[in-house]
């Protein structure tokens, strides 16, 4: 079930946190916590979004047409509409990695109570739970300078399916990796920003919802969230006749969304979804080791 499924029912949550072996319940909790988190994040970025608080402002100068971005509602209710969103969005980044992190600390629980002498001998050399974490990388040379060291004194079995998780190896779980850096980021030094953040290359110049010829068309956007009042395009339109000018829609497309490198340019709905299902999935596939 994915978060921005509004007519899913809603699943029973004791008995999610409660399936399967009990190593598994505290790593349950944690992914259903974060499975809320993203559905009352991705809810609230709808019905924010469905509530028209933004839109475009179309000028005429009787030479060229201007397109400027305009916030709708007063600034603070924006503001504090964002600080909703930016919390849960920290929530939801907190609980899913904590997820994985509980999942090496019960591997090295495991690993134990199969060989107990891996915790015997020499400090240094003791597999030592409480301090495993679940690594995580997107190149194979970082893997194995530093995400081994890790997790080096878990069985070989057991990190050798970590390693097949690393994103570097399985395309499927590049959301592992958005998750590494927003997590560790949110963690440590920055509260992730929302803002209105510009699709440029969905902007086009419509009229009868076809595209129309324009001349001198310039988008005056990057990457970078868009501010109130701030002009995002310019265009002419010469095989236009005046008046047709009433029919000359621009269509700007803009989203609500996390003001990161990694999420400029993507929808916020999606960047979750990715993350929350590819914590899902791995955590699944370790549940053998359990059984």
């Amino acid at each position: 079930m994915e978060p921005d499924d509004d007519d899913a029912p809603e699943p029973n949550y004791r008995e999610l946190v409660n399936d399967g072996p009990t190593e598994l319940h505290d790593i349950r909790r944690r992914l259903t916590w974060a499975y809320q988190d993203g559905l009352t994040l991705s809810r609230r970025i709808t019905a924010f979004t469905k509530s028209d608080p933004h839109g475009m402002l179309i000028e005429f100068d009787g030479d060229k047409w201007h397109v400027k971005f305009q916030r709708r509602i007063k600034e603070e209710e924006e503001w504090q509409e964002y600080e909703i969103l930016a919390r849960l969005f920290g929530s939801f980044l907190d609980n899913n990695r904590a997820a994985l992190n509980y999942l090496a600390v019960e591997l090295a629980k495991l690993a134990i109570v199969k060989d107990p002498t891996l915790a015997t001998g020499p400090w240094k050399d003791r597999l030592r739970p409480e301090k495993i974490e679940f690594p995580i990388f997107n190149a194979k040379p970082k893997f194995f300078d530093e995400g081994e060291a890790k997790i080096r004194r878990l069985p070989k079995t057991y990190r050798d399916a970590i390693k097949a998780e690393q994103p570097f190896i399985n395309d499927d779980n590049k959301g592992l990796w958005d998750l590494h850096i927003l997590s560790a980021e949110f963690r440590h030094r920055v509260i992730h920003p929302i803002a209105v953040l510009p699709h440029k290359h969905l902007f086009r110049v419509l009229m009868d919802d076809e595209p129309v010829k324009t001349t001198d068309l310039r988008i005056l956007v990057g990457d970078d969230p868009v501010k109130h009042d701030q002009e995002v395009m310019e265009f002419r339109t010469p095989n236009i006749s005046e008046d047709r000018y009433d029919d000359v829609k621009p269509s700007i497309t803009i989203s609500v969304g996390f003001d990161h490198p990694l999420c400029r340019g993507r929808d916020s709905i999606a960047v979750i979804n990715r993350m929350g299902n590819n914590v899902g999935s791995v955590i699944e596939r370790f549940v053998k080791f359990f059984d």
